[in-house]
């Protein structure tokens, strides 16, 4: 096999604050072949984001700062590009769909000229010429009778219309890598249906690779192959996606699981609870980045890790637990 298209490699950045340097994302390492899915999960304030972000280059400095680490496209380190040659990247070859199209869009320029915008400046075509491929991508990204709208501003939208818009854009530059950062939040429930269709047909039909952010785990298998979980920073489980909802090895993801009664539940917990699923809640809340706890990051939270002990001193590393699986844990596939 070849080399991926994307490699993240000990990926590092911290926000500067006057409470001192919070290590938002740190040492994020994956993947991303072409064509394939990868999804980022993980509670708000996980780093999701933040690592999306970073792997633009579009972390807000100040306060944000990459501090270390690599992100390979096509084997091209974007991190040690100069500006110019970087902006040169975005959008053509590696584009982001935003998490808000309310703030992310320009409200003074009409939908069309946002999308030839990206066309000319992108793809180095004459502006008499871009009509036809504005259309193009309106129309890939689903939106009915594209004409219709290439006059309207975003305030004119609905927030389905603005997402479709926001994918339209990032299309229009023919990207390899398409990054969507919680692409249904704040969509009603069909409307959220109807884009996770069209993620999956864009990624399918057109050999996007697709990066995904989101907390909601019920979109994750409709969309992608594997899933990397993070926590305070980590990621602290990566798998294929069957493999991560049969069985996850980190008690973190598990907990996930029961949180959204996604879990598979075993015969033994299906015969404490009567044979009926019950919803289950994480204990605690994400550690202050300021006053992360010595060892696991989890452990004030894990009921597995007991008052003390090693889980608390020790800071584990990713270990394999199966093929393709890792866990940062010591005691992987055990319960919350």
């Amino acid at each position: 096999m070849g080399s991926p298209l994307l490699e993240v490699l000990d990926l590092r950045a911290e926000f500067r604050t006057s409470r001192g340097r919070l290590p938002v994302v740190d040492g994020v390492s994956f993947t991303l072949d072409t064509g394939g899915g990868l999804a980022i999960v993980g509670e708000s304030g996980s780093g999701k984001t933040a690592t999306a972000l970073s792997l633009m280059r579009l972390l807000p400095d100040p306060p944000g700062r990459i501090t270390g680490g690599r992100v390979l496209l096509r084997g091209r380190d974007l991190l040690a590009l100069p500006e110019e040659a970087l902006t040169a990247v975005r959008g053509r070859e590696l584009a982001m769909v935003f998490q808000e199209p309310a703030t992310a869009l320009n409200p003074v320029m009409s939908v069309g000229e946002q999308i030839a915008e990206a066309v000319v400046q992108h793809r180095g075509v004459a502006r008499r010429r871009v009509r036809p491929l504005v259309l193009e991508s309106l129309d890939q990204a689903g939106v009915p009778e594209p004409e219709t709208y290439l006059g309207s501003y975003p305030h004119q939208l609905s927030g389905g219309l603005r997402q479709r818009v926001m994918i339209a854009i990032a299309l229009a530059c023919g990207p390899s890598v398409l990054i969507a950062d919680e692409p249904t939040t704040a969509l009603d429930v069909t409307v959220q249906d109807r884009l996770l269709d069209l993620l999956a047909y864009l990624r399918h039909h057109l050999g996007l690779a697709l990066l995904l952010i989101t907390h909601d785990l019920g979109v994750v298998a409709r969309l992608v192959d594997r899933v990397a979980v993070m926590y305070a920073g980590q990621i602290v489980e990566t798998a294929p996606v069957a493999v991560f909802f049969r069985g996850p090895a980190h008690p973190y993801s598990r907990g996930l699981l029961q949180a959204a009664r996604l879990e598979a539940v075993g015969p033994e917990s299906r015969a404490r609870r009567g044979g009926r699923p019950r919803l289950e809640v994480i204990g605690g809340s994400v550690p202050d980045l300021a006053d992360l706890p010595p060892g696991c990051r989890f452990a004030p939270r894990c009921r597995w890790a007991g008052g003390g002990g090693p889980c608390w001193r020790e800071v584990p590393g990713l270990r394999e637990v199966g093929p393709g699986h890792l866990a940062r844990c010591r005691r992987p596939g055990v319960g919350p």
